[in-house]
């Protein structure tokens, strides 16, 4: 699951933090306690970025990357995209930029993919397709009905799945006229492309 911080976050820490540093009069127990909360995702957040090799050098760009638990040594770089929500622009592995997320060799090989056995490979295929490629929650191995991985001889690993569709209607799509179940299949080479 992505270790996001939220934009409210982000631009709250300055306020809360000179709050509590200041020790304002009207700063309840409950804000610092809240505060020091926040400060410590922020800080944490900020680590695993200097551990990936970036160098983010002010508050507002944390909130273009984005973390994974499942590549702890990738930093995905996101943007917001108006009506449409994050998009994806690439990747870090160790500072390293990589720009297409359908090209996962190096984050695949952060999780030692080049020496894994089968299985392990479509774990990690299964992982990066379902938390980057497809982003749905019904592509995952907890879902109700999870996607099924295959390898074929040649090493390419094919995953079925299905994912949630939601039919809107109305100004901003706020009306929401029905959900359907429908098929995709992802597959991922030997040498770790996405297709």
């Amino acid at each position: 699951m992505w270790n996001v911080i939220a934009a409210t976050l982000v631009f709250s820490l300055a306020a809360a933090g000179a709050a509590v540093a200041a020790g304002g009069d009207d700063t309840t127990a409950e804000d610092k306690k809240r505060a020091a909360e926040q400060q410590a995702i922020y800080d944490a957040h900020q680590a695993r970025l200097k551990a990936a090799g970036l160098n983010v050098r002010a508050d507002h760009d944390v909130l273009d990357y984005q973390l994974l638990d499942a590549f702890p040594k990738v930093v995905l770089h996101t943007t917001l995209v108006h009506d449409k929500g994050v998009e994806f622009m690439g990747y870090f592995v160790n500072g390293k930029r990589y720009g297409k997320i359908e090209d996962a060799k190096a984050a695949f090989e952060s999780r030692g993919w080049s020496k894994a056995d089968a299985k392990t490979r479509e774990q990690i295929a299964l992982e990066w397709v379902a938390e980057v490629i497809v982003r749905n929650s019904a592509f995952r191995a907890g879902a109700k009905n999870p996607p099924k991985i295959t390898t074929g001889k040649d090493g390419t690993i094919t995953i079925v799945g299905e994912i949630e569709v939601q039919h809107r209607s109305g100004p901003w799509g706020q009306n929401l006229d029905g959900v359907t179940m429908e098929p995709r299949t992802v597959v991922v080479t030997k040498d770790a492309q996405i297709k």
